[in-house]
């Protein structure tokens, strides 16, 4: 559903306005037109909480877990390397 709406101020005495509503045309949804009845629904200008998720402690846990792991992991591969380069370098 979309309107047209145009404005005449060709005479300065007389103005003209006119709206055209046009109901279906490049629309996905069909709009109201009359007096139907509507089924009830949600209040959209009223947004339902956001439930918030119990959280145990052990998903928390095991994300801390796997970072750490990673780190501590690219950490003992650099230092690897590090010893590596320095054993080469002093050879």
């Amino acid at each position: 559903m979309f309107g047209v709406f145009t404005n005449n101020y060709a005479n300065g005495v007389y103005v003209n306005q006119n709206a055209e509503i046009y109901v279906g045309l490049n629309s996905l949804y069909n709009g109201y037109v009359g007096n139907e009845i509507l089924a009830s629904g949600t209040n959209p200008f009223i947004p339902a909480p956001t439930p918030t998720p119990s959280d145990d402690g052990m998903s928390t846990l095991m994300i801390w877990v796997i970072v750490l792991s990673c780190v501590s992991f690219i950490l003992l591969i650099g230092c690897g390397i590090a010893c590596y380069k320095w054993r080469s370098a002093a050879k």
